[in-house]
């Protein structure tokens, strides 16, 4: 079975569900972080992609 992918360029970014995953993802403490505003300081374009069973 194959896993098919949805890429997006320049997402909505949700901080809380961003941080959640930065959290799972390399450990320590949840902490909320302004990811949407980091992006928007520092980045000119993002990409994601998400599973169709993660949607």
């Amino acid at each position: 079975m194959s896993a098919s992918f949805d890429y997006r360029v320049n997402f909505s970014v949700d901080d809380a569900e961003l941080s959640q995953l930065h959290q799972r993802a390399f450990g320590g403490g949840y902490e909320l972080t302004p990811w949407r505003a980091r992006l928007d300081t520092h980045s000119k374009s993002w990409v994601g992609a998400a599973s169709e069973e993660a949607s």
